[in-house]
């Protein structure tokens, strides 16, 4: 739906939705059963220890065979309003918004699926490029020139032909899913796919419970215990929202006629140098008793690009 509001601006509401069938994925064929390496009989008398992998495969003395198939699904759907108002007496601006959820078995093709368990139980979810909630404004404004305005050529040397531009962004963060490793190095499964951890309570912390080293309820994981696979689900966690300005602030001094004139132009990346957070922590480390060990388990990681500063002077006929 496409309606004009007044004031040179127009406001647009769709849905958007796609839908993809038959993409590219792989399983391995040839994973050893689930548990083999627990199996009595699958353990070597003179080491104590399992027989190697390629012993216990359906196709003996292979390794793992990735067969490709076309079963992989993904599904967007989408909210996007938009706002744009012409150049009117010196301002310009655009303003979109979309809230959508993008899901799938795979962020790309080849993605490797689950041997052992249905695809839509242990690999469909929310994809890797999910952005939930997106808000970016454009917008351009040309300063009112005090000398036009006054008749004055002195003044409007230094204040006449100013303009202000830039692109500001707000979105929410890209999905993971949290990982974990064990101090002992315990077989969990006994299979050739690895356990996922669990999730034992409600992983999100309010804005105000938040902290630098603590940006989730890390005590809402643990440890699987053995023959467990984890019940955490794909990209069930975000990692930071943020928001980015970048601006650029120009002035043309005009030079022989109206066809040419000099362009002094800044543009200003990340304008307000603020520390824009990118990502988490994500891996805890647990010991043999279950307790939880990785003390930056939860922590903030790094950052985007600090500011950047482009300056230039062009000559335009």
């Amino acid at each position: 739906m496409q309606r004009e509001i007044g004031f040179q601006s127009m406001i647009d509401v769709s849905y958007v939705g796609s839908m993809a069938r038959h993409l590219i994925v792989q399983r391995n064929i040839n994973s050893i059963p689930m548990y083999a390496h627990f199996d009595a009989k699958n353990i070597d008398s003179t080491t104590g220890s399992p027989l190697p992998d390629n012993y216990l495969r359906p196709y003996l003395g292979m390794g793992s065979i990735n067969m490709r198939t076309f079963d992989g699904t993904s599904n967007y759907h989408g909210l996007q309003v938009s706002a744009n108002r012409r150049m009117s007496r010196g301002i310009q601006y655009g303003a979109a918004y979309t809230w959508s959820k993008a899901l799938g078995t795979s962020d790309a093709d080849f993605g490797g699926l689950s041997y052992y368990f249905p695809v839509r139980q242990r690999n469909y979810g929310p994809l890797g490029y999910d952005i939930r909630h997106m808000l970016v404004f454009n917008y351009t404004w040309d300063l009112p020139g005090l000398g036009k305005r006054h008749g004055n050529k002195l003044l409007g040397v230094f204040t006449d032909n100013w303009q202000i531009a830039g692109i500001t962004a707000f979105m929410t963060g890209t999905p993971f899913t949290p990982g974990f490793s064990t101090s002992d190095g315990q077989d969990i499964t006994g299979s050739q796919e690895g356990a996922r951890i669990n999730v034992v309570g409600n992983p999100n912390l309010s804005n105000d419970q938040r902290t630098f080293s603590k940006n989730f309820n890390t005590d809402a994981f643990a440890r699987p215990l053995l023959r467990d696979f984890g019940n955490a689900g794909v990209n069930i966690m975000r990692n930071p929202s943020w928001n980015n300005w970048d601006m650029s602030v120009s002035k043309r001094i005009p030079w022989k006629g109206e066809g040419r004139y000099f362009q002094l132009r800044g543009e200003f990346y990340n304008a307000w140098n603020h520390a824009q957070f990118n990502g988490y922590d994500t891996g805890a480390r647990f010991n043999p008793a279950g307790q939880q060990i990785n003390a930056n388990f939860g922590a903030l990681t790094g950052t985007r690009d600090p500011r950047k500063v482009q300056l230039s002077l062009r000559l335009m006929f």
